[in-house]
C-alpha cells in the first residue's frame, strides 16, 4: 500500500472511512442532551437512515464532534530513525495529511496527499523494519520536501486546528527538517501559523481513557497510548490497514478523533 503522489486520492481511502462512519453511527446514539449544544453517548443503538455517500477522489471522514468548530488538518511522517526524539532530529522521508473542513452535520469530505521525501542518504535498520520506506523509493517516487511543504501550509492556513498522534514529534519533525535545510522565513512561517491554530495530540487525549499501565520505572502515571492502542480502545478492533504508512496512520488518527471527542467530553 504506496503513497499516493501530489494531490492524488485512493478510492480505498474512501471505502475505508465510510466503514468507519457508518460502523460508528449505527452503533452509538448522538442525541442532544441538556449540556450546551454538546451531544453525548448514550449507549442505545441506533440505525443511520442510509450509508455515507461515496466519492472517488476524496475520503469520507465521520463527523469529529457535534457543534464541531474546527476544520482540521491531520499530519504523520515517516522518519529515517537517526537523531533524539526530544526534540526530534529525524529525517522525514514520508509526509501525509488530511484535510477535515468543519462539520455541516451530514459528514465531512477531506481531501489528502501523501508524498516520499528526496533527499535521504540511508535509513535506520529499526525505522526501515517498520515503515519500509528505502532512499531508493524517496529518491525516485519521491518530491522535493520545499514542495510538499508549501502545499501542506495552504492547506494549514484554511484550517483552525491541527491533529497528529504524538503531535510533539510531528510537529517538530517539520521544525527540524526547516532547519536543516535552511528554510528559515518558512520555519517562521510554521511558527507564527501553529500560535494562531488549536494543536490537537491524539496520544495525549487518549492516556487518560485507555489507562495502560506504565511499562517503564522511569515514568509515573498512565502510558501513552501507541496509534493502534487508542483505536482499538475507541473503535473495538485494530486500525484498517498498516500502520507506519504516514496515510494509512491519519486516516487511523481521523477515525479515532469523534469517538476520542465523545469519550473525553472534550470538543477537538
Amino acid at each position: 500500500m504506496g503513497p499516493m503522489g501530489v494531490g492524488v486520492s485512493r478510492e480505498s481511502d474512501v471505502a475505508a472511512a465510510n466503514a468507519v462512519s457508518n460502523k460508528m453511527f449505527n452503533e452509538l446514539d448522538f442525541r442532544e442532551h441538556d449540556t450546551g449544544g454538546v451531544h453525548v453517548e448514550t449507549g442505545k443503538l441506533l440505525p443511520i437512515s442510509s450509508p455515507l455517500p461515496h466519492h472517488p477522489t476524496s475520503i469520507m471522514a465521520p463527523p469529529l464532534f457535534p457543534s464541531v468548530h474546527h476544520s482540521h488538518l491531520v499530519l504523520d511522517v515517516e522518519t529515517d530513525g537517526y537523531g533524539g526524539f526530544r526534540p526530534p532530529r529525524q529525517r522525514i522521508m514520508q509526509f501525509a495529511y488530511i484535510r477535515v473542513p468543519r462539520d455541516d452535520g451530514n459528514g465531512v469530505v477531506g481531501e489528502s496527499a501523501s508524498h516520499y521525501i528526496r533527499g535521504v542518504s540511508s535509513v535506520h535498520p529499526t525505522a526501515a523494519a517498520k515503515h519500509g520506506i528505502t532512499p531508493q523509493m524517496c529518491n525516485d517516487r519521491g518530491v522535493d520536501f520545499d514542495v510538499a511543504f508549501r502545499e501542506f501550509m495552504q492547506e494549514l492556513d484554511s484550517c483552525d486546528a491541527l491533529a497528529a498522534h504524538n503531535a510533539d514529534f510531528h510537529v517538530g519533525c517539520l521544525r527540524h527538517e526547516l532547519r536543516a535545510r535552511g528554510m528559515h522565513a518558512e520555519l517562521e512561517r510554521l511558527e507564527l501559523r501553529l500560535a494562531s491554530v488549536r494543536v490537537v495530540c491524539t496520544m495525549r487525549a487518549g492516556t487518560e481513557v485507555c489507562r495502560l499501565p506504565q511499562t517503564s520505572a522511569r515514568y509515573t502515571g498512565y502510558k501513552r497510548p501507541t496509534l493502534a492502542e487508542l483505536h482499538r480502545e475507541l473503535l473495538g478492533r485494530e486500525p484498517d490497514g498498516p500502520l507506519n504508512d504516514a496515510l494509512v496512520d491519519c486516516r487511523t488518527v481521523l477515525a479515532c478523533l469523534r469517538p476520542l471527542a465523545l469519550r473525553t467530553f472534550v470538543p477537538l
